[in-house]
């Protein structure tokens, strides 16, 4: 049996772009809204810091 190759079309993606944020309610009612696309240390870094219990 000889293999057939079939003709593939690329199209773009068309699926939906959320650019709702999200929204980290913390326990201090404090909330921190992130949108898609951002940085995992830098986030890490901004919840520690709401996390605390003094003032900003």
């Amino acid at each position: 049996m000889v293999p057939r190759f079939l003709p593939v079309h690329v199209v773009a993606d068309v699926s939906p772009v959320v650019t709702e944020p999200i929204e980290i309610a913390l326990p201090n009612g404090r909330v921190v809204r992130v949108r898609p696309g951002f940085d995992p240390a830098t986030l890490e870094r901004v919840l520690a810091l709401a996390a605390e219990e003094t003032q900003c």
